[in-house]
This record gives C-alpha cells, sequence and structure tokens, in this order.
C-alpha cells in the first residue's frame, strides 16, 4: 500500500494535460501497489483551495478535488484513534530531535505507520526518523 502526501496529491490534480508528463504522472506509471490518501491530506487541499480568492483558478482546482476525491473516495484512510499511538511517537521523535512537529504531517505519519504503508511524498525531510518507508516520486532513485 502507498499512502499519497498533500504534495503529491496537489501535483495530480495540477497536471496539465497538453504538456508532456510530470514525474509524479511518470512514477505512478510504474507503481503497482494500491495507491491511497487519508482524509487528512483531503482536508490539507480542500482548505488550501478554500482560502483562495474566488476566481477561475480556485474553481479549476475544486473540480479537479472534486473528481480525484470521488475517484478515491474507497481509498482514503481515516484517521482513527488507533492511529494515536502512532502520532504521539511521531510527535516525540520530532521534539527530542529539536525540530518542530507540523500535526497535520504527523497525523499523515501516523495513519501510514499504522497500515504499515509506504508514504510518497516530495517532502521526504518532513518525514524522517519515524520509521516510515518513503518514496519521492521527483526523485527516481527512491523508487
Amino acid at each position: 500500500m502507498i499512502v499519497l502526501d498533500t504534495d503529491i496529491v496537489s501535483a495530480v490534480m495540477t497536471t496539465r494535460r497538453d504538456h508532456d508528463p510530470s514525474p509524479v504522472e511518470d512514477w505512478l506509471q510504474t507503481v503497482t501497489d494500491d495507491v491511497w490518501t487519508t482524509a487528512v491530506t483531503r482536508s490539507e487541499v480542500l482548505a488550501g483551495i478554500a482560502m483562495l480568492p474566488a476566481g477561475r483558478r480556485r474553481s479549476t482546482l475544486a473540480r479537479a478535488a472534486d473528481v480525484l476525491f470521488a475517484a478515491m473516495r474507497d481509498r482514503t484512510l481515516p484517521y482513527l484513534p488507533e492511529h494515536a499511538p502512532h502520532y504521539a511517537r511521531v510527535i516525540a521523535a520530532r521534539t527530542r530531535a529539536g525540530q518542530q512537529a507540523g500535526a497535520m504531517d504527523a497525523l499523515i505519519a501516523a495513519t501510514a505507520l499504522a497500515h504499515q504503508a509506504t508514504l510518497a511524498t516530495r517532502n521526504t525531510k518532513d518525514f524522517l526518523g519515524f520509521g516510515l518507508v518513503l518514496v519521492n516520486p521527483y526523485d527516481p532513485t527512491t523508487w
């Protein structure tokens, strides 16, 4: 199982079909595991869109999000009470390392850990040290 982080979901949504494939599209063509996302990622994407000023860009992204999340409805992992111990370990590891712990990233990491999933993200540095298997679709050496 591969869980897509918010930055990868955003890249999928904003890929322009009239241009050469993006690195994320190239990577997705190689994936043989089931691809999932999280309710946390969905929340981040929708909040980002809601904060944009009204206009064409916001409307286009809202439609793209609707299409993507409808397609992934059955592949969206919720954050469950059983994930709380993973969240606690992620926050503690960040704090002990003297780094800020982003709550949303910690929730995504906890969800991936609970499912023993690989996390696909461009921001690998934000997820190091948690025991996660990481893949960066923008870096072919990681896949």
